[in-house]
């Protein structure tokens, strides 16, 4: 499933997985903006687990997308817990 390159985000597109961790890093990360103390690993396992439970929605890599990726974290548990 890939992220659909036409959202505008703040640091430029998110275009791959890799931008939206970066994006979720730079928001959720240790002394981010809302940090949660999350690691780049915990971000890309938060991802994996957004996207297999709803297949059926796209992973567009806007807000929406980065909150649910948030509140995976904190339901999972990341370093901060």
């Amino acid at each position: 499933m890939e992220i659909n390159k036409s959202l505008p985000y703040p640091y430029g597109k998110v275009e791959t997985d890799k931008d939206l961790v970066q994006a979720c890093y730079d928001m959720f990360g240790p002394e981010g903006e809302h940090d949660v103390g999350a690691s780049k690993f915990e971000i890309q396992l938060a991802i994996e687990i957004r996207r297999l439970a709803k297949p059926e929605v796209p992973l567009t890599g806007d807000d929406l997308d980065k909150w649910l990726i948030r509140d995976i974290l904190v339901e999972v548990g990341s370093s901060y817990a």
